[in-house]
């Protein structure tokens, strides 16, 4: 296993596309979701924020599923 490339999530590596000179401590940023809730629908909500998955009006226009008037 210790031999094997690790690739970061795609998210990490949009976030560091969108904003290169910004420093994140992933480590810290994965681990918040289990040390700040124990409700479950929280930890995957912020799940799905930190991974894009939350579709607000702007990402539901953008696949048309909504319009906005």
């Amino acid at each position: 296993f210790l031999s094997r490339k690790v690739i970061p999530p795609t998210a990490q590596n949009k976030y560091k596309k969108e904003h290169p000179n910004l420093s994140v401590d992933w480590k810290k940023i994965y681990s918040l979701a289990f040390s700040v809730t124990l409700h479950t629908k929280l930890r995957v909500f912020q799940y799905k924020l930190l991974n894009h998955i939350v579709y607000t009006n702007d990402r539901l226009y953008k696949v048309t599923i909504i319009c906005f008037l």
